[in-house]
């Protein structure tokens, strides 16, 4: 028995033994990677990889040295995005399951998960915004609005907010009051103003994403109608039908969270018979803006909200070659994106800008007044949610 107990000892120390040998090879090579041929990109997170920072004296004595050398081996050492991949999965998989139990069982009251709510096990929800924490942005906000409404009298403004989780108290059937306190105080008639209303959890479903921040193609689809009808629209283009493009779509919140594994969700769009424009993004001619047709055809292999509808570009023209009609310039965020092209049937020119990249983009800052002037626009539509109306990288120079 004693000779086994020391064999067993013996074995055990070699196995150790060679652990600790393993790991300071793995740490070795990362060093190694590290100070040689660092990579580029951290995939996981989809970000440039951290670096070893050139050191100094006086980065060594107040620690930013230690902390730099530190950050890149996380980035740096083999199999590190595996294992905190494998680590974070598992993580989410017991808060998921945790989670899961409560919700599954209280459908109708949001069960915080991370930085969401959950309801019945489907939705990812914003927490809602209350209104004092945004009502100086709102009010500097109205300012902007009504000192452009006053300075171009020869020009029509309209505003469509749209509302989502975050203007919502689901459980309680309460709303935050953001649109009222907006509209209350921009000097438009009301019938150029409107709501995209959420008023309860059954339209927050049907219209939006459950793991995604924008509409669904049902939510933007009615989105266009509400918009168009405030110019007086009824030859509405139709949908021709529904394509199911994929039965995993894990959007923006899920991605943010890191959990696509624990949700996801089908994603369709309508196919749309669109009338022949011509497209500039960021003054270069292109064929489409987005993918919707390619995606219905069957030609679009990875989707998103972004590769599907289009992405934030500075500014995009629709010319459809008409004339008489008049030219439009829709001031949004991503949410316009979906509609674009729908809206842009109607006029001879949409012109779309996001003040978010546009001077990246152009190359200038932008400037109402002059690019009223340049390009005749007779009509202006702000269209976007409480970020959109709340965010002052939005507000308007003349």
């Amino acid at each position: 028995m004693v000779k086994s107990a020391e064999k067993n000892k013996r074995i055990r120390n070699i196995c150790n033994g060679l652990m600790l040998c393993l790991a300071q090879l793995v740490l070795l090579a990362g060093l190694a990677r590290t100070l040689v041929k660092p990579k580029d990109i951290n995939l996981y997170e989809n970000r440039p990889a951290n670096r070893v920072a050139a050191p100094t004296l006086a980065s060594w004595l107040d620690g930013t040295f230690q902390d730099s050398v530190e950050a890149a081996l996380s980035d740096q050492v083999l199999l590190a995005q595996t294992m905190k991949k494998t680590y974070n999965d598992i993580e989410n998989q017991i808060r998921y399951e945790a989670m899961m139990r409560i919700s599954s069982r209280h459908p109708d009251i949001p069960v915080r998960y991370g930085k969401f709510f959950v309801y019945g096990g489907k939705y990812l929800a914003y927490p809602p915004t209350m209104l004092e924490s945004v009502t100086e942005a709102l009010d500097r906000r109205v300012e902007n609005c009504n000192r452009l409404i006053a300075a171009h009298p020869d020009v029509s403004f309209y505003l469509y907010y749209i509302e989502r989780d975050s203007d919502n108290f689901f459980d309680s059937g309460e709303k935050t009051g953001a649109y009222e306190y907006l509209a209350s105080r921009v000097n438009l008639p009301k019938d150029r103003m409107k709501k995209f209303a959420v008023d309860d959890l059954e339209t927050f479903e049907r219209d939006f994403y459950q793991t995604d921040h924008h509409w669904s193609y049902q939510g933007s689809y009615r989105g266009y109608r509400e918009a168009a009808s405030m110019f007086g629209f009824t030859d509405l283009v139709e949908p021709e039908g529904r394509v199911s493009l994929t039965d995993h779509f894990a959007g923006s919140k899920s991605r943010s969270l890191g959990a696509q594994g624990q949700f996801f969700e089908p994603m369709d769009i309508y196919r749309f018979s669109f009338p022949s424009m011509a497209i500039q993004i960021c003054g270069q001619s292109v064929e489409d803006y987005g993918q919707q047709t390619a995606a219905a055809e069957g030609k679009v292999t990875s989707f998103s909200y972004g590769e599907i509808y289009g992405q934030d570009d500075g500014e995009i023209i629709f010319d459809s070659g008409t004339t008489g009609r008049g030219n439009l310039l829709m001031v949004g965020e991503s949410y316009d994106n979906a509609i674009l092209k729908l809206m842009a049937s109607h006029f001879d020119r949409v012109y779309s800008v996001d003040l978010r990249s546009y001077e990246k983009d152009m190359g200038k800052p932008f400037r109402l007044a002059d690019y009223l002037d340049e390009h005749r626009i007779t009509k202006v539509l702000w269209v976007g949610c409480m970020n959109y109306f709340s965010v002052d990288d939005f507000l308007l120079e003349d």
